[in-house]
C-alpha cells in the first residue's frame, strides 16, 4: 500500500454546548488553537449537513472505557522515545463534545545524538461517541502520499487495538513518521517530524525502522493509561 491521508470525524448536531480547554502560555500554543477551534466549527457543520440528511444510522463505536485527559502532555507515554530524545516543555489542549472528545499535546523532542534533527511531535487521543473511525483511518492510511513531491511508505502494526499503521512519509528535506491505533471508539496518533535544510539525503532525520518499536510500546502505555 503506497498512497494518501487525514481523518475527518463527524457525527450528529451539536446540540449540546462544548468546553475548549486551551493553553494559556508557551510557544506551542497556536499549534493548539486552529485545532482545538477547528474541530469545534467542524462539528456544526457535521450538524448542518445532518439536519438536512436525517439521522444517521451508523452503529455507534465501542467505548471500551477510555477517556480522553485533562493533560495529555502528562498522560501519553514517550519514556520509550527518551531513550532517543530529551522532551522539551509541551502544551495541551482538550476539547469535550457530545459527539467527540478530544485532547492533543504538541512539544519538541531534542535528539540525545546531537549528529541528528530534533524532532517536534504531535500527539492526539479521541474517543468517538457516534461515529466509527476504523474506515477513515484505514483510508487515510492507504492513501497515504499523495502531497506532491511526497514519497510514502504504510506499515500495518499487530497487535495494538483493532487496526494500526505506520506510516512515513517524505518531502524534500522533511520526513515524517505517523503511527495512528483505532481500539473500538478511541484514536490515537503520534506524528514525529524532522526537518534538516542542510542535508537532502535525510541523513540526519530518524528511520521509520528505528523509531517504530519505541513508538509502538509508547502507544500501548498510553492507551492502558487511558483506558478506565
Amino acid at each position: 500500500m503506497n498512497t494518501p491521508q487525514h481523518p475527518a470525524p463527524y457525527g450528529p448536531p451539536a446540540a449540546e454546548p462544548y468546553t475548549v480547554a486551551l493553553p494559556t502560555h508557551g510557544p506551542a500554543r497556536h499549534s493548539c488553537l486552529p485545532l482545538a477551534i477547528g474541530a469545534a466549527a467542524a462539528s456544526l457543520v457535521w450538524g448542518a449537513v445532518l439536519l438536512l440528511t436525517g439521522p444517521s444510522e451508523v452503529k455507534a463505536p465501542e467505548a471500551r472505557g477510555y477517556e480522553v485527559s485533562a493533560n495529555l502532555c502528562k498522560d501519553a507515554a514517550i519514556t520509550e522515545l527518551g531513550s532517543l530524545f530529551t522532551a522539551n516543555g509541551g502544551e495541551a489542549a482538550t476539547l469535550k463534545h457530545k459527539v467527540i472528545d478530544r485532547s492533543e499535546c504538541y512539544r519538541e523532542l531534542e535528539p540525545k545524538d546531537t549528529s541528528m534533527s530534533s524532532v517536534s511531535t504531535s500527539i492526539s487521543f479521541v474517543v468517538h461517541k457516534e461515529t466509527d473511525p476504523a474506515p477513515e483511518v484505514i483510508a487515510e492510511a492507504e492513501s497515504a502520499g499523495y502531497a506532491p513531491g511526497s514519497k510514502a511508505t504504510v506499515k500495518t502494526i499487530e497487535g495494538l487495538g483493532d487496526h494500526a499503521f505506520l506510516v512515513t512519509t517524505d518531502l524534500k528535506n522533511t520526513r515524517m513518521v505517523t503511527l495512528t491505533a483505532v481500539d473500538g471508539g478511541a484514536e490515537y496518533s503520534i506524528r514525529l517530524t524532522g526537518s534538516d535544510l542542510s542535508t537532502s539525503d535525510k541523513s540526519r532525520l530518524y528511520s521509520a525502522r528505528t523509531l517504530e518499536p519505541l513508538l509502538v510500546k509508547d502507544a500501548k502505555a498510553t492507551l492502558a493509561k487511558l483506558k478506565h
